[in-house]
């Protein structure tokens, strides 16, 4: 099942450049946060979760099904 959701992970992540590059013309998306967490915006804090959370995930050891 892991090797799923990789595959399913790594698919939304092409997809996702995929867009960034024909809609935006970019191949990095690059988003500045402001200094203080008093002057984010909703959509600062929301990519600022988002972000947090990929970090998280990328730090976390692969889950191994043992068998």
């Amino acid at each position: 099942m892991g090797y799923q959701d990789d595959y399913v992970m790594r698919t939304i992540s092409d997809l996702v450049r995929a867009i960034a590059r024909l809609a935006l013309g970019k191949n990095e998306i690059n988003y500045a946060l402001p200094d203080t967490e008093d002057k984010y915006s909703d959509t600062d804090r929301i990519y600022r979760k988002l972000r947090d959370l990929v970090d998280q995930r990328s730090r976390e050891p692969a889950l191994r099904k043992s068998g």
